[in-house]
């Protein structure tokens, strides 16, 4: 990635529980850490996917959230992380992918 240049984090997830009437119910959790360890941007229980799904959980989603980010000149030039979990809150689990 170069200076200047946007950097998108987008989360998919597949196959959330859903309730007898079709509802679903995921919430996410992110966090960006910058090199030295400080937090650049902390979230928790974002609605990722929330409603009727009318034809099942077993599609493929997107929560719609996009982090979008742009490396500056004053940025350091190293490693950031980000994390993102996702709970569903229906079927009581959660994961956590690193990135």
């Amino acid at each position: 990635m170069r200076i200047g240049d946007p950097l998108l984090v987008v989360i998919y997830y597949s196959n959330p529980a859903v309730r007898v009437d079709r509802t679903a119910d995921v919430q996410c959790d992110i966090k960006v850490t910058r090199p030295d360890g400080t937090v650049s941007l902390s979230k928790t229980g974002v609605p990722c996917l929330q409603g009727d799904l009318a034809n099942g959980g077993e599609n493929f989603y997107s929560p719609g959230l996009i982090l979008r980010f742009t490396g500056e000149p004053i940025d350091p030039k190293v490693e950031w992380s980000v994390n993102a979990s996702l709970r569903d809150m229906v079927r009581g689990t959660e994961i956590a992918p690193k990135t």
